[in-house]
């Protein structure tokens, strides 16, 4: 396998995560002059930039000036990346732990089944390291985003397939590929710019894959903010913006209303109420349209899957272990249910 691969790693003030991340990396067993990792700092104010330097030596650095958010800083290391003719770009969190095998296995997948635009290892969490992070994302046909199995004990249950969207704390894809359509968006900053990238590559008819002989370790934690709640939420309706038809749409803007009304009691609750309103006055900021606008045309030009076949491969509720939340699972994920049931046979395209 002669495959050239950049490992880039975005990091904002990671000190803690960097002894696990770079001791667990010198442990790969890719031949060593065919991957390097690319270390992207988006203007740290913490000592983890300097200690890279010292760690990883051998390593690719481009130092940001600002903080250009995740989106932003792995467009910065793809774009190296293509400049020095690698194969694949792999993403990787900060938080993580890779086990030896890791990154050939993931190649050997992809040169493997040229089908697949985008493949992820299993995630187990840590330091509960037998428990389950993801087995692959789900996609809500409203634009919600999850992970499935998060927080479960691994007894094996997870196979290699298909999946709607990678995780973006470790995903490889092919630079040949993200020369044609781009990586993530910009705009986006943080978050869901995973989900992005995973109804991008379905829509333009291409597959998203777990394959769970390749394992790492990540030290997610689940938890909300105002901040991520604008992004999320904001996020949310720019894809769903980008990707459905008109017709689809207005089809399901009834279902987005009811939904919109909850999210915005959940918000109340929370203490988030602002940063839910703040997700909408981006839409009604003229300056933001032209790039709406741009990005829209961009996908309808190159889509090559009907709306109607990607809401089949939709899931129809939320089921993300944290959220225990009765009102969800016993009314939201029921009315959701029926009301996806009912447009899959009226969308026709």
């Amino acid at each position: 396998m002669d495959k050239k691969v950049a490992v880039i790693v975005v990091n904002y003030n990671g000190m803690k995560y960097m002894p696990d991340l770079f001791n667990s990396l010198k442990l790969t067993k890719y031949p060593a002059d065919l991957w390097k990792l690319v270390f992207v700092d988006n203007n740290s104010s913490d000592e983890s930039l300097n200690y890279a330097k010292e760690k990883m030596p051998f390593a690719k650095f481009i130092e940001n000036k600002k903080n250009l958010g995740y989106t932003g800083g792995n467009n910065c290391g793809t774009n190296w990346a293509i400049e020095n003719n690698y194969d694949y770009v792999l993403i990787l969190n900060q938080d993580v732990i890779v086990t030896p095998d890791w990154l050939n296995i993931l190649v050997e997948t992809m040169e493997n089944h040229p089908e697949i635009a985008c493949l992820q290892p299993k995630i187990m969490l840590h330091p509960e390291t037998n428990k389950i992070n993801t087995a692959g994302n789900k996609i809500n046909y409203l634009g919600f985003g999850y992970s499935t199995l998060n927080g479960v004990i691994d007894v094996g249950q997870i196979i290699f397939k298909e999946i709607n969207y990678c995780s973006g704390a470790c995903v490889i894809t092919r630079v040949k590929l993200i020369e044609k359509i781009g990586l993530f968006d910009d705009e986006m900053f943080f978050d869901l710019e995973d989900l992005d990238l995973g109804w991008k590559t379905q829509i333009l008819g291409y597959k998203n894959a777990i394959n769970p002989d390749a394992i790492i370790y990540h030290k997610y934690k689940f938890g909300g903010s105002g901040k991520r709640m604008y992004y999320t939420e904001r996020n949310r309706l720019i894809i769903f913006y980008k990707y459905y038809k008109t017709t689809t749409k207005i089809l399901i803007l009834p279902m987005m209303i009811i939904v919109e009304f909850a999210l915005l009691a959940f918000s109340l609750k929370n203490k988030w109420l602002k940063y839910k309103l703040q997700s909408y006055l981006y839409f009604l900021n003229p300056k933001n349209w032209p790039y709406l606008k741009k990005s829209r045309q961009k996908i309808q030009s190159m889509r090559t899957v009907s709306d109607i076949d990607m809401i089949k491969k939709f899931a129809p509720i939320i089921d993300f272990q944290e959220i225990n939340n009765p009102v969800l699972k016993y009314i939201g994920n029921p009315i959701m249910t029926i009301y996806y049931n009912l447009i899959k046979l009226i969308i026709k395209c």
